[in-house]
């Protein structure tokens, strides 16, 4: 089990670590309800976007798969409440700057 984990790091970017199940679970414990949530790096399968429809959330998936770079173009931010996301890990500072 190790070594797998091991080999992807070693690479020179690891962007694919997805958020687990457990941290959704608990995030969405303390999320006001009746908002709109944009998940900008899902195309529309991550545990976040499945998680948050689960348990009633509205969520609006963007990736740059579909021609959306959260780091590049404009989104209009009143079409949402809150941004949850779980960016590619070599972009993350990038992201946080944003």
């Amino acid at each position: 089990m190790k070594q797998p984990m091991l080999n992807m790091m070693a690479k020179e970017r690891y962007d694919n670590l997805y958020t687990p199940l457990e941290a959704m679970k608990i995030l969405i414990k303390h999320l006001p309800k009746d908002i709109r949530i944009w998940e900008c790096t899902d195309y529309g399968d991550s545990h976040i976007t499945k998680e948050l429809i689960k348990n009633g959330y509205e969520v609006i998936s963007s990736d740059i798969i579909y021609n959306f770079d959260f780091l590049k173009d404009t989104q209009n931010y009143k079409d949402f409440d809150m941004i949850i996301t779980n960016p590619p890990y070599s972009l993350k500072d990038k992201f946080l700057e944003d």
